[in-house]
């Protein structure tokens, strides 16, 4: 597995940057593929989308590559970032102090 997970890393650090480009992806990694809702033993590069769309619906450079050096890439529903206010050491903050 070691070897495998060094391979994803490699393909992965080459092409992060493409597939962050793409419209709709929002994070890419490595994990563990997941079919029929059970996770397999299979490691695979993980984009993590705002929406999991109909291959139909996508053009282009929004579609995903069906492989990614060695690797079948995963589609993982997401949901867009936000950001979040950072909390101080010692609690969240109260109105007006």
């Amino acid at each position: 597995m070691n070897n495998n997970l060094n391979l994803l890393r490699g393909v992965l650090g080459e092409m992060r940057l493409d597939l962050l480009e793409r419209e709709n992806v929002v994070a890419t990694g490595i994990g563990y593929k997941v079919a029929g809702g059970e996770r397999t033993g299979t490691l695979s590069i993980i984009c993590s989308v705002v929406e999991k769309l109909p291959e139909a619906q996508l053009r282009g450079r929004a579609l995903i590559p069906r492989e990614v050096g060695v690797s079948r890439p995963m589609w993982w529903r997401q949901g867009p970032f936000a950001p979040c206010r950072l909390v101080r050491a010692g609690g969240a903050r109260r109105p007006g102090g």
